[in-house]
């Protein structure tokens, strides 16, 4: 604001209002009752999810559809999300495009870092339905991609009109 109001033209009770009323597509948004995507694609998005996860996931159940990029650390990015212990079973799938991590390499790199179940589903929508499954009275947390995020909201839509 300070770059785009220099001479606070703009109320603070604007602002404050504009902060409060802000939703980030994408970034811990609600999906589905206990469904969360987040498009944790980078270091920093990775670490904020963490937290987030650690200040949610304690006594709950915690499920997690992932897929990331080829470009993309994911190895660091599953190792900092399994160092956290929340979640419990983690589902992997593949996104659409050249980009793609083959869910079996997913499943691997998760197994070097967690001893929870890892199932690699190729299909997004079937990953997704098995994801949902798995969830029961926990939360679903799909991470690692903001295609993964986009996908999912496909998904989601397409169910709406069946």
């Amino acid at each position: 604001m300070e770059e785009i109001d220099p001479q606070h033209e703009i109320s603070l009770e604007t602002r404050l209002n504009a902060i409060r009323t802000t939703r980030w597509q994408g970034r811990m948004e609600t999906v589905l009752p206990g469904v969360i995507v987040d498009g944790a694609h980078n270091e920093d998005g990775v670490h904020e999810f963490v937290r987030t996860l650690r200040q949610v996931g304690k006594g709950r159940r915690i499920v997690m559809l992932f897929s990331a990029v080829v470009e993309k650390n994911y190895e660091e990015m599953v190792h900092t999300i399994c160092q956290t212990g929340c979640i419990q079973e983690v589902i992997v799938t593949e996104i659409h495009g050249s980009r793609i991590v083959p869910a079996g390499e997913l499943a691997e790199v998760f197994h070097r870092y967690t001893d929870v179940p890892v199932t690699p589903v190729c299909d997004i929508d079937d990953a997704f339905a098995l994801a949902l499954e798995k969830k029961g009275d926990g939360l679903l947390f799909c991470v690692g991609s903001l295609y993964l995020v986009g996908e999912v909201k496909r998904v989601i839509e397409e169910k709406k009109h069946d």
